[in-house]
């Protein structure tokens, strides 16, 4: 009988435990869903004029979204194994992670995760692939947007891409 109730038992721990972290992965998605919204549509206005200007959005409007959203019981943020922003230099623990998504490509994307790190602390990513229009910065820049993006960046080493290559990641880690 004792062993019906320790199953039992068992069973709810497990179960709260997946419960749990639904719910982070729920919450994550829920604190970055306006975020990319935000740089989609601040792109797409900067690149009305050019993507010259939508350089703008990215430079100067991006960080200013991530930092608008703070929360108490998360961080969040964008990185990449190829920085072109060093604000979004890949911290210690994200550098495994982003060596597994390295590889793929949009056509084969690998699907958002949640990770538990050393310190038993979750973290939710979601990767982020190249499109069409990021290639006017993220390709191969000429003529005015290089020249801009080389006085922005000059450590830049996020272009020579390719449409629906790897770009970096997304992510929202526990506290």
């Amino acid at each position: 009988m004792h062993y019906i109730y320790f199953f039992i038992l068992t069973g709810m721990i497990t179960f709260s435990g997946l419960q749990a972290q639904d719910n982070f992965q729920q919450e994550a998605m829920e604190l970055l869903g306006p975020i990319k919204k935000a740089f989609m549509k601040e792109l797409k206005v900067g690149m009305q004029k050019g993507p010259y200007n939508a350089i703008d959005s990215c430079h100067l409007k991006a960080p200013h979204l991530i930092e608008h959203d703070k929360s108490p019981k998360y961080e969040f943020g964008r990185t990449s194994n190829k920085i072109r922003n060093y604000q979004n230099e890949p911290k210690k623990w994200m550098v495994k992670i982003l060596a597994e998504f390295a590889e793929t490509k949009a056509k084969d994307q690998k699907a958002p995760q949640v990770y538990t790190l050393d310190n038993k602390k979750k973290v939710y990513v979601e990767p982020i692939y190249i499109k069409a229009v990021c290639l006017n910065c993220h390709g191969s820049p000429k003529g005015s947007v290089s020249k801009r993006l080389k006085k922005l960046y000059p450590k830049d080493q996020a272009t020579g891409y390719k449409v629906g290559d790897f770009r970096g990641l997304f992510w929202v880690k526990q506290r």
